[in-house]
């Protein structure tokens, strides 16, 4: 089976990898996890008014990855909403550490706190999938001055 498959992608081929408009960056945590985070950006004809675009962080579910949004971050950045998505620690690309504390729903919500800051993104609208509807739920809940929208 493996040789059918090829094996696994090194993490240079991974999504969102040879796709313009997208840009890649490690984020490190202050809890010193390491976090790969994607944007992409508005079309620049779907910029109209001078004003900033909306901002939106898709949350992906348990054991996906920011491949979970990959039919989704360009249609809706070419809506004119400057598009953020990361792997949470455990999945994707991120650290993966071993202790189960990182994976509690509060852990991931801060975890998603920290990832915010450290894209310097003050306000915005939140989409999640599955476990991270929860994640997104429960920002909200914590901090609603973050949140824009869910």
């Amino acid at each position: 089976m493996r040789a059918l498959l090829g094996g696994r992608l090194p993490p240079e081929e991974m999504f969102p990898a040879g796709r313009a408009g997208y840009h890649v960056r490690w984020l490190t945590l202050p809890s010193g996890l390491r976090v790969r985070a994607v944007r992409c950006d508005p079309a620049e004809d779907a910029v109209t008014d001078g004003a900033p675009p909306p901002v939106a962080v898709f949350v992906h579910g348990w054991a996906c990855s920011i491949f979970t949004w990959h039919r989704n971050l360009r249609v809706v950045a070419d809506a004119g909403v400057q598009v953020h998505a990361f792997d949470l620690v455990g999945h994707g690309l991120s650290d993966k550490p071993l202790d189960d504390g990182h994976y509690t729903v509060p852990a991931m919500a801060q975890q998603l706190r920290d990832v915010l800051d450290a894209l310097g993104l003050e306000r915005v609208l939140l989409v999640g999938h599955s476990m991270g509807c929860a994640l997104a739920l429960r920002l909200a809940m914590d901090t609603p001055d973050r949140v824009a929208g869910l």
